[in-house]
């Protein structure tokens, strides 16, 4: 088991690099990160790997390692959940993933939205990606109105690639 390295031609002269770790690895990687003093945690959705990193979290709080206002954790908001309508519960999702009653920050994955739907990656006949019209202020605005009355998230949403 190794670090598995995919290059996405996001048909635009744009690549983006995803790196994943096995399956599993996740929940001792985070234990130990913790244990040698790490405190920050970038994770997504899209990773797969929430409920393996929000249980080390909480494990590491329960035998008194850390209290969870020590973590920083920044959760992203994946490409096919960019509607407004779709911000919110894909927060809630990470929230019951992670078992966590917050974020510390939410961020747009990036700058362009995917197809909405059950595939991370929807692509057409060609195997091009399908991509959607969907204005990013309006995800912004939709996460900094909702978020600071009812707060499952420190810090307002913030635009990743501007």
């Amino acid at each position: 088991d190794s670090i598995v390295s995919v290059f996405l031609d996001l048909d635009m002269n744009y690549k983006l690099l995803l790196m994943t770790t096995p399956k599993g690895t996740a929940f001792e990687c985070v234990k130990l990160a913790i244990d040698v003093g790490y405190r920050h945690f970038d994770g997504a959705l899209v990773y797969f790997n929430e409920h393996e990193v929000g249980q080390a979290i909480r494990e590491k709080i329960a035998d008194g390692t850390v209290k969870r206002e020590d973590i920083f954790y920044c959760g992203k908001l994946w490409n096919t959940f960019h509607p407004p309508e779709l911000v919110r519960p894909t927060l809630e999702k990470t929230l019951k993933a992670l078992k966590l009653d917050y974020v510390d920050l939410y961020i747009i994955e990036l700058p362009m939205a995917f197809k909405p739907g059950n595939e991370f990656y929807p692509k057409d006949r060609d195997g091009k990606y399908i991509y959607h019209h969907t204005d990013l202020c309006a995800t912004w605005e939709v996460s900094s109105i909702e978020f600071t009355t009812d707060n499952p998230c420190n810090s307002i949403f913030q635009m990743y690639y501007l």
